[in-house]
């Protein structure tokens, strides 16, 4: 029988609940908020096409992907069930933001690939969806092949904090690029960019 503090956060069927852990309260929102005030403030401003890469890219990556980790955090099969969902919804959304910035510069006849941002952002793309299929296939609490290796675990934990940090320094090298290098806009948006990092890495 769990003792009387875990029984408190043991949801039906033994589940570890999500609504005890104060991060999740405080951070998860504000990674949401943080990412729709962003895609709000990207110029050109919706609904040209453009517009849809950094909104995608910070719904991904910010708001769906950075709360997954949040809830992992928690533990459990529930939080690790849920970190799975959020992180492939999170690889669906990026995917459409990397279609969105390949079909406009098709249609405008730009060279792809030109920028740091542009090959890091396809790096860490790669990156993310190998580490989405492993995750569901090998780490899955119900069907994954090495769930109970701690080496798969290790390189799966650590290596999505590498991708992560590295997501979101793209993502301040593709808002600088949005914002024309405008000193004032760069600052405000790297600042929580760096307290979400410290917070989830």
């Amino acid at each position: 029988m769990p003792d009387a503090s875990k029984a408190e956060k043991l949801g039906r069927n033994g589940w570890l609940s999500l609504a005890p852990w104060p991060r999740l309260k405080i951070w998860g929102p504000a990674l949401v908020i943080f990412a729709c005030v962003a895609a709000a403030a990207v110029t050109p401003a919706w609904p040209v096409w453009f517009w849809y890469h950094p909104a995608a890219m910070l719904l991904g990556y910010v708001a769906l992907m950075g709360n997954a980790v949040l809830v992992k955090k928690i533990g459990g099969l529930r939080a690790t069930k849920i970190h799975g969902y959020l992180m492939g919804a999170g690889s669906i959304v990026t995917a459409f933001g990397w279609y969105v910035i390949y079909s406009n510069k098709e249609v405008n006849g730009k060279p792809h690939l030109t920028t740091w941002h542009g090959i890091s952002g396809l790096f860490i793309l790669l990156g993310t969806y190998c580490s989405a299929v492993a995750g569901a296939g090998l780490l899955d609490p119900h069907i994954g092949m090495m769930k109970a290796s701690k080496t798969v675990r290790y390189f799966h934990s650590n290596g999505g904090r590498i991708l992560l940090a590295a997501a979101f320094a793209c993502c301040v090298l593709g808002w600088s690029t949005v914002q024309k290098q405008a000193l004032l806009p760069v600052v405000l948006f790297t600042i929580p960019v760096m307290i979400f990092m410290k917070v989830l890495i």
